[in-house]
């Protein structure tokens, strides 16, 4: 080999170097934005699941006492708890 060649060796290992150090730095900062918008959509889908059982127990009270009303014994009603 002579000098020419070890200087390209050189320079093609460094331009490598280069590109996957700043590959790393890129990845580096990406997972934990990566991270915070998992846990937002993570914490609205479970916000979304809590108003929606909150929902449902209300419309189940709410038919409860639309049965009372109408004098139909409560006991024969469909109740998930």
């Amino acid at each position: 080999m002579n000098t020419s060649e070890k200087k390209r060796n050189i320079s093609i290992e460094y331009k490598a170097l280069v590109v996957l150090s700043i590959m790393l730095l890129f990845l580096a900062a990406l997972v934990p934005l990566w991270q915070i918008g998992v846990n937002r959509s993570l914490e609205i889908a479970s916000q979304n699941q809590k108003e929606s059982i909150l929902r449902l127990a209300e419309e189940e009270r709410i038919m409860e006492s639309k049965t009372l009303k109408a004098g139909i014994d409560s006991t024969y009603s469909i109740s998930i708890r």
